[in-house]
């Protein structure tokens, strides 16, 4: 059992979210609101994959935590759900000293998860990923499609639950304790008030849910204050210990991503377009913005100028599985531009003069048709 220091030093680095999904109004929906005890940077970055799928996500620069969605209209959000007692899984989970990451903040795996998994075209090679690649995407994660939504719940100790969601029903609403695994994330033992937290989220957002009578009007209902304003029970959180800072929509049927910035509490860099040059993109972006009281401002984004990064890629050559691409090999990116020479006892001469290591072997790969 952990001591009390222990529990403390973990709650330091727990974040919270509250994750949403389902049919509103007719229409097929991911959402969730982000709770951190950091200011995170963000960006919204557009990409394109070997196999010409787009993908758009929210990128976390503070933590390398990335969700988002694919233009074959698959989502994913994912809310934490650590095991309290498992103090091992829960440091490996959270450290960034390996990674290089800030000090004092979490490098997420998690993100490189899921942008790995959105580069599959089905939702079942999606969800496939999700649950086998890299140990599994921990958590409460919702990921579906403009026809089906599946929940899967799993952590460090915990195998993972699949179980597809009735979309004529309720939409699913999941925060930071267990459904399936009861012994998971905040329980009423190990986390009492963070347990009671998690539920009162949870119904709250239900509610909030069912009362919107479009899909515009999901993500304000989720930024509303039902306690004190500092109360740890609210779904907009303004805690000494947590904050929301920002959420995201997509509507899956229409292919939209929607992230909205609470501009006092995060810093948004902007979106991040690596699609190549003269690419129509597939997926809309919108931006809002919530002003210092936390009300939603009508109009888009009208801040700092929105970035575009446009580059021109060499088409890469896709491998057998998604991440595994490359560039066709030239004389210059294999450095075969620079002269070796050989040692003596190992030199091949033609016509009385030494031929360089780095021309032998510029010779011996275009032979085989290996050198562009």
């Amino acid at each position: 059992m952990m001591k009390n220091n222990d529990i403390k030093n973990l709650r330091e680095f727990i974040t919270e979210c509250i994750v949403v999904g389902g049919n509103v109004s007719g229409e097929s929906i991911l959402g969730k609101t982000r709770d951190r005890n950091y200011k995170p940077d963000l960006k919204v970055v557009r990409m394109l994959t070997p196999d010409g799928i787009e993908i758009v996500y929210l990128h976390d620069m503070t933590t390398d935590y990335m969700e988002g969605m694919n233009s074959n209209g698959i989502g994913v959000v994912n809310a934490a759900l650590l095991v309290s007692a498992d103090e091992k899984a829960a440091d490996k989970y959270w450290d960034r000293s390996k990674a290089g990451g800030k000090k004092g903040k979490s490098n997420s795996n998690d993100g490189p998860r899921i942008i790995r998994a959105l580069h599959y075209p089905k939702l079942s090679q999606v969800i496939k990923s999700l649950i086998g690649y890299d140990s599994g995407l921990k958590g409460h994660t919702l990921v579906g499609n403009p026809k089906n939504l599946y929940s899967i719940e799993m952590t460090s100790k915990h195998n993972p639950i699949v179980k597809k969601i009735n979309k004529n029903k309720k939409p699913a609403v999941r925060t930071n304790h267990g459904i399936s695994h009861k012994s998971a994330g905040y329980t009423l033992k190990g986390f009492p008030n963070d347990y009671v937290s998690s539920k009162v989220r949870k119904a709250a957002a239900q509610r909030a849910i069912d009362d919107a009578e479009t899909t515009d009007d999901i993500m304000p209902s989720l930024a509303n204050q039902s306690f004190k304003k500092k109360s740890n029970l609210n779904m907009l959180r303004r805690t000494d210990q947590m904050r929301s800072s920002s959420q995201v929509m997509m509507h899956l049927d229409k292919n939209e991503f929607s992230c909205y910035i609470f501009p006092y509490e995060c810093q948004f860099k902007g979106i991040e377009d690596n699609t190549p040059k003269g690419y129509k993109p597939k997926i809309k972006i919108n931006i809002h913005e919530y002003d210092e009281d936390d009300n939603l401002i009508a109009e888009h984004y009208d801040g700092p100028v929105i970035t575009e990064k446009k580059r021109k890629k060499t088409k890469p050559v896709r491998g057998s599985q998604p991440e595994d691409s490359y560039t066709n090999s030239t004389i210059k990116n294999l450095y075969l531009d620079r002269e070796i020479k050989a040692l003596p006892n190992l030199s091949f001469q033609k016509n009385g003069k030494e031929i360089p290591v780095n021309v032998q072997i510029t010779n011996w790969l275009k032979s085989m048709k290996l050198l562009e």
